[in-house]
Order: structure tokens, then C-alpha cells, then sequence
């Protein structure tokens, strides 16, 4: 099916490569190889499969040898991401940007014992858990693209986990506190997700430090008083905007400490009604509450805002590093935080990481990783993409993008059997590979009663 990458991958590969020598690594001729097919299998395929790659090659490569490219090949891994971002900062001309952290879960099968990282997680759309990996990603929103900068998986220490289980049997069964196992320290080589965020931070300045960042975005997970004082130190004072959840305690004009949302309740009549750009865009109708508050938790004054859009009831707390920014401008800053949703959104949908991406290993998850956002930034040097992002027009979605890529490797494919003396026979290798790739899948559909019937369900007839 395929005998060379597309065009805006390979060119895209050959500048990674010349971005990487900056940074001091390098890319062979087999290794830019591999991973220009590998973005174009992946574009095709949505998946991260060596077997289906093989028969998508038509056997031009082997399930084996691609793989050991990946665990044994001296590939730079480390530096690809650092250099993917360089290579987009200079070429758009970029020295301006927001940060955005989030983390996010990927569900694995219930038997992963050679998959990295994979832990129990809090099913947030259901009631229950499940098996997964989770990952803390660093975005770096700018005036003309948003791209993931970084990323690392998080995994709950094990022996803190086991004393959790053990603590809640115990406070089920209604045993004292001083009578229950003390909770054991962390260990280092489990970080928190918060520890992850701030090593990716540093990271991010470390490699890039001409790069101005306006503030840093995140949500009440890392509304911590640890992560916001660190964070903040950045680029000497970088604002820090999170979330505060309602009953965390703030002191009032008297002296007082009380409940966040009981403190606005009380001064809810100060709430004003404000226009706010959504993202640069869309005009929304606010209600804000602003003030200079002492944050018990962060032992720290900080900037509070209620805030409540016009068809919501319920006010959220937002709060703030730097007291000299203006409340609309927290307010509309940290409506970029979105943007993160919609990365994990195509992330998710579209490059091929998240669909049967089963690399055993800590290399092998870490890598796959890298491939797919390393794909996520290949789409940058598309040849519809470019001429929007240079000429600030609106950009095309991941999904569109994959659909055009896809038929141009079919008209590819196509255009090479014109070139053969016997296009009948390359004509059979190409279609024999589209089945392959394109298969049914096994599971059958539970939209259908077939062969079910209605036995059972209605009434038979007389």
C-alpha cells in the first residue's frame, strides 16, 4: 500500500532533524526513515500496530523489525519533543504563549501486567473504577497554534494506595483514628501529579527560555499552596490561575475565616455584570465578584473571583497569583484552559496512541506517546494547514486533516501502478492491503436483533 511517506511528513522529518542537531542528537537515514512511515501508518491506521502495519506495507516491512526500531534503535527520544517544539517556535515565529496543565486517563483491559504505569482509576463518567494509565500534559497555547510541550505518566504510590483500602475498611468499621495504621510517606520514584506539572514547567523554561509566558493555567487539582508559589516563580513571577473550591477558607474585612462561598454569599450583592471575549471569540455575558483575599490554605493573599456565567446558578472560584492583573483579564485568561479539552479530544480520536497502542514496557508507552504527539505537530507543515497558520486564518481540524491525508495515500498508491509495466499485479498487492487494513471488525453490533429475534419480548401471535 505504501512505498513512501507523504510528502508534508518527510519534509517535516528532514526539518526535525536539522532542529535535533541544535539541541545534540541526530536522525540516521533509517531512523527518519521509520518514523516518517510510522506517522504515515499511524495517519492511515490510527493505531500504534506493528502486525497491521505489516500487512498495510504489504510486507515491505516486518511486525519485528519495526518494532525493535522502536525499543532498540538509538533513536534521541528524549530530545525529539524539545526539538518538534523548537523547530514550530522558530518557524511560526512564535515568542509569546500561554501554558495550560490538565491530566488525562486512557482505560486499559483488565489484565496489563507488562503495560507500564497502569494503576486503578476513578471512573469520572460512572460510578466505579478501572484499569488505566494516566498522563499530565503541558500545552502551550500561542496567538496562532496551540501544541503539546510535554507530558509524563502518573502512578499512585502502591503501599499508599494499600493503607487507603486498608484505612477506609478500618473507618468502616468504626475504628478510631489513633487506633489505625499511620499513613506511610511517599515515595520519590512515585511523584505527584503536581511534582509531575512543576518538573514539566521546568523543563519547558530550560529549553525554551526566550519564550514569554503570560500565565500559567490549571485546574483545582494544582490549586495547591505548594504548586502556585513554585509555579509562580518562573520567569521571575509568572501569574499562576487555578480554581478554588468552595470550602476552602478565606479572611474576611474582619478578621474572619470562613468558607469561600460563604464569604461571597454574603458580598454577592457586589457582583457586576461584565462582557468577556470566550477564547478571543464569542462575547459572554458574566457575573464576577473580585477581592483581595488572605488564603488560609496558601497562607498568602490572593486574587478570588467568583465567577458565574448568565444561564449557570452556581458561582466557581478562581484564583490568582498576581494581584496587579485585572479581574476581566484573569477571567478571560483562563478561559484558554478549554483549549486543553479539545486537545485531549482529537489526541484521543485521531492520533492513534489511545486506539491499540499495547508497546510493552515503560520505553515502549513512553515512545508511543512521543510518535503521537510528535504526528500532532507534523500536521503543522501540512500543505493546507500552513498557509492558514501564516497568513492568520482560521485552521483546519485534526480530523479533516487525516481524512484528506488518508486519500492522498490511496491517490498515491494509485498514481504508483500507473508507472509499472504490469499494473495488474501491483493492483492486487494494493488491494489486498486495503482489505487488510480496512477489515471488519470482529465484535458484532448491538444495534441489530439479528439473530436475536424478539423472543421473549413481545407476545406471540395468536
Amino acid at each position: 500500500m505504501i512505498k513512501n511517506a507523504l510528502d508534508f511528513v518527510e519534509k517535516y522529518i528532514d526539518l526535525l532533524n536539522e532542529s535535533l542537531k541544535g539541541v545534540g542528537g541526530n536522525l540516521t537515514k533509517s531512523q527518519k526513515v521509520w518514523i516518517s512511515f510510522c506517522l504515515t501508518a499511524m495517519i492511515f491506521t490510527n493505531t500504534i500496530n506493528w502486525k497491521a502495519w505489516e500487512r498495510w506495507s504489504g510486507k515491505k516491512y516486518s511486525d519485528s523489525a519495526l518494532s525493535k526500531m522502536l525499543h532498540w534503535s538509538q533513536i534521541p527520544w528524549n530530545a525529539l519533543l524539545v526539538a518538534s517544539t523548537k523547530l514550530l517556535l522558530s518557524r511560526y515565529n512564535i515568542h509569546k504563549g500561554v501554558l495550560v496543565i490538565d491530566d488525562s486517563d486512557h482505560q486499559r483491559s483488565k489484565k496489563t501486567t507488562n503495560i507500564a504505569h497502569v494503576h486503578r482509576i476513578k471512573d469520572k463518567k460512572n460510578d466505579g473504577y478501572f484499569r488505566g494509565q494516566n498522563l499530565v500534559f503541558l500545552l502551550l497555547v500561542t496567538e496562532r497554534i496551540t501544541i503539546p510541550v510535554g507530558f509524563a505518566f502518573y502512578e499512585p504510590d502502591p503501599e499508599v494506595s494499600r493503607w487507603k483500602a486498608k484505612d477506609q475498611t478500618l473507618k468502616e468499621n468504626s475504628v478510631k483514628r489513633t487506633d489505625r495504621p499511620k499513613r506511610p510517606l511517599r515515595r520519590k520514584e512515585y511523584p505527584t501529579k503536581q511534582e509531575l506539572a512543576l518538573n514539566l514547567l521546568a523543563q519547558f523554561f530550560k529549553f525554551h527560555p526566550s519564550i514569554d509566558i503570560k500565565c500559567i493555567l490549571a485546574d483545582a487539582l494544582y490549586g495547591s499552596a505548594d504548586f502556585i508559589q513554585k509555579a509562580s516563580e518562573f520567569q521571575g513571577g509568572v501569574q499562576v490561575i487555578s480554581q478554588l473550591h468552595s470550602t476552602q477558607l478565606v479572611r474576611n474585612k474582619k478578621g474572619l475565616l470562613m468558607h469561600a462561598k460563604s464569604h461571597f454569599e454574603r458580598t454577592r450583592v457586589d457582583a457586576t455584570c461584565r462582557k468577556i471575549f470566550i477564547r478571543g471569540g464569542k462575547e459572554e455575558i458574566v457575573f464576577i465578584n473580585a477581592q483581595k483575599l488572605w488564603v488560609d490554605a496558601h497562607q498568602a493573599k490572593r486574587m478570588v473571583i467568583a465567577i458565574r456565567y448568565s444561564n449557570e446558578k452556581e458561582y466557581r472560584y478562581i484564583i490568582a497569583s498576581d494581584l496587579t492583573w485585572q479581574d476581566i483579564d484573569i477571567v478571560q485568561a483562563y478561559t484558554l484552559r478549554w483549549l486543553v479539552e479539545v486537545f485531549f479530544q482529537d489526541w484521543k480520536s485521531y492520533e492513534a496512541w489511545n486506539t491499540m497502542a499495547k508497546q510493552q514496557g515503560i520505553e515502549g508507552s513512553c515512545r508511543g506517546v512521543i510518535l503521537s504527539l510528535l504526528l500532532d505537530h507534523s500536521f503543522f507543515f501540512h500543505e493546507l494547514q500552513q498557509p492558514c497558520i501564516e497568513n492568520k486564518l482560521p485552521l483546519y481540524t485534526t480530523g479533516s486533516l487525516i481524512e484528506q491525508s488518508r486519500l492522498q495515500i490511496i491517490f498515491n498508491a494509485i498514481s504508483f501502478l500507473f508507472t509499472l509495466e504490469k499494473p495488474e499485479e501491483e493492483y492486487e498487492k494494493v488491494k489486498s492491503s486495503l482489505t487488510l487494513a480496512i477489515s471488519l471488525g470482529k465484535a458484532c453490533s448491538t444495534k441489530h436483533m439479528s439473530p436475536r429475534g424478539f423472543r421473549n419480548i413481545l407476545p406471540k401471535a395468536a
